[in-house]
């Protein structure tokens, strides 16, 4: 056999007599800011309007005119929809007051600069 001297550590043994690093004492978490979207509840069926109620609405307004507005408004007392209904009940009658504007202001204009013309 070879000459060992006993004194000498093999490999495993220095590397498992090699200091430890001492661990550094944890810091108390602090946590972090956690950004969160807003609550939003699920959609439930019936808290809003379909886009088939939204043109029944419009089209009441247009047709009945302010009228239409307060039956949209009464229509729905205690339904959470009621805003929605009037809204689109307002949007169709100011949208039929617009266009009569229209109609009117280019029924002017046009008997305005047509008048002489087809006297004959």
């Amino acid at each position: 056999m070879a000459d060992v001297d006993p004194n000498q550590q093999t490999g495993y043994q220095q590397f498992a007599y090699q200091q430890q690093p001492q661990q550094q004492p944890q810091q108390p978490y602090q946590g972090q800011p956690v950004y969160q979207q807003p609550y939003q509840p699920a959609p439930v069926p019936g808290m809003a309007l379909s886009g088939a109620q939204k043109a029944a609405w419009f089209f009441i307004g247009m047709f009945v005119g302010i009228a239409g507005i307060l039956v949209a408004s009464m229509a729905n007392m205690d339904k959470p929809y009621r805003s929605d209904c009037t809204k689109w009940a307002a949007i169709g009658c100011f949208f039929w007051l617009v266009v009569m504007c229209l109609f009117m202001f280019g029924g002017c204009t046009a008997a305005l600069f047509s008048a002489g013309y087809d006297m004959y």
